[in-house]
């Protein structure tokens, strides 16, 4: 399994600046999106450090799992804060319509109101077939999380 590991994490090295371009591309595209719709918010993004994605990658491989590249879905995290819980769901819709979108959880589903959680929506999204920048990322998803300013916190 180390194999595999250190394959994956030599790859990562290798395609990282592309994936930082899609971060770069899909920052904007949620950005432009919330603007075009009259929502106020705050869109972050980051890439996985190397660290990261070889703790993520041995955690799978303790739980029996076959990691491989495509299993780490969060190379690249877009976050979208908005000002209040209902506009979470919204702008969830939103991007459920620009993205093409493989996953969609609301993390504070099935809490008590005594619990506490991390509690945001997550999205594994990509770029649609149509967009004109698919063709350079066409095989790249990356997970994008909406939440309110208060969850942020």
């Amino acid at each position: 399994m180390p194999e595999i590991i250190e394959e994956i994490r030599l790859r990562w090295i290798e395609e990282r600046d592309d994936h930082d371009r899609f971060r770069v591309k899909l920052a904007e595209i949620v950005e432009q999106t919330l603007r075009n719709k009259g929502m106020t918010g705050r869109v972050t993004s980051r890439l996985k450090t190397v660290d990261s994605l070889v703790r993520k990658l041995m955690k799978q491989s303790r739980e029996g799992r076959s990691p491989t590249f495509d299993s780490i879905v969060d190379k690249v995290g877009i976050r979208a804060v908005v000002r209040f819980k209902e506009e979470v769901e919204e702008a969830a819709n939103i991007f459920r319509e620009t993205f093409c979108c493989t996953k969609l959880e609301f993390k504070s589903e099935g809490k008590q109101l005594n619990e506490f959680g991390y509690q945001s929506c997550h999205m594994d999204v990509a770029l649609k077939e149509d967009h004109a920048d698919y063709s350079l990322f066409a095989s790249y998803v990356a997970e994008l999380q909406v939440r309110t300013f208060a969850q942020d916190l």
